[in-house]
């Protein structure tokens, strides 16, 4: 397993370095303290599991880094990891495509349980939080909006009919992430399961992919 960090804080990346260990025995961890120095890493981006990604990386902003890998094609599983529990700022990274939302005052057992769901195919949102993300939902943007690209892209080839497998091969993934993708889509729409979901998205009339 191949899991790159993506923070500037030492004491932490060596602190997290630790915890990793009890995550996989054969856990390859790789760090870069910078957005430039991520950069270098764009070309074989993919090879990595996960990616953990630092909510503000010195003056720069987390979420536009996760909108450029995005933008990149970049299917990677990321969870974001901050000191700052701020509620419309996770929104903000959970809607780039976040698969997760780690606090810095977690203790290692709660950060394995969390990567571990992330790596099962589900995304992680303590309860708390996510109560509170609930509330700022239901003041905010519409369904269609909300939804990243790679979200609408799954949900055409769901609208297909294709298959978690077939979904997978499609976009170059492994059926756990296209299973994360699918339940965060599943969380944003308010819905439990395939069926439920398609027939919100003709009901609202969203536009799900490129191919409408």
């Amino acid at each position: 397993m191949e899991i790159l960090i993506i923070d500037d804080h030492a004491l932490f990346l060596d602190g997290l370095r630790h915890v990793l260990k009890a995550l996989d025995e054969g856990v390859h961890v790789y760090c870069e303290e910078s957005v430039q120095g991520v950069q270098k890493h764009l070309p074989v981006i993919d090879r990595y599991d996960l990616i953990l990604l630092d909510m503000h990386i010195g003056a720069d902003d987390g979420v536009d880094l996760l909108k450029q890998l995005t933008a990149e094609g970049v299917m990677t599983p990321v969870v974001i990891v901050s000191a700052s529990e701020n509620i419309p700022h996770i929104q903000s990274a959970l809607n780039e495509g976040a698969l997760g939302f780690i606090s810095k005052s977690f203790s290692a057992d709660k950060v394995i349980t969390a990567l571990k769901t992330v790596l099962a195919g589900k995304p992680f949102i303590e309860q708390q939080t996510q109560q509170q993300l609930n509330k700022l939902a239901r003041r905010q943007q519409p369904l269609e909006a909300a939804l990243t690209k790679k979200q609408k892209i799954v949900l055409t080839h769901l609208r297909s009919g294709l298959s978690n497998k077939q979904i997978a091969e499609k976009m170059f993934l492994t059926e756990n992430t296209v299973k994360s993708h699918l339940a965060m889509i599943y969380q944003k729409l308010g819905v439990k399961n395939r069926m439920e979901a398609m027939l919100k998205v003709q009901r609202l009339n969203i536009r799900v992919g490129p191919y409408d």
